[in-house]
């Protein structure tokens, strides 16, 4: 739904949008993301000011190199600029996948 408002925004006022964002976070806390390294990752952490730089953890074996180059997994997307999420990951279709 937050991908929808955040599309068409021509149609609702900035400021309502901003409201309803962080009400409803892009990215919820827990949810599942691809990230463009094409990592898995879990959100684990939600800023109000920048709702989609959330802070997230890789879940192991799912990095395309097969291994971390960061500290606990956790990557604070709002300090690293070259690393954004590309999509939502449906639980379901990763546990399926597994």
């Amino acid at each position: 739904m937050n991908g929808i408002m955040v599309k068409q925004r021509g149609g609702f006022p900035h400021r309502i949008l901003k409201v309803l964002l962080h009400q409803f976070s892009y990215y919820p806390l827990h949810s599942l993301v691809r990230l463009n390294t094409n990592e898995i990752a879990r959100v684990v952490e939600v800023d109000e000011e920048k709702p989609l730089r959330p802070t997230v953890k890789i879940l192991e074996g799912r990095n395309g190199n097969g291994h971390h180059a960061r500290d606990n997994g956790l990557i604070p997307l709002m300090d690293n600029p070259l690393i954004y999420i590309v999509d939502s990951v449906d639980e379901d279709r990763l546990v399926k996948a597994e």
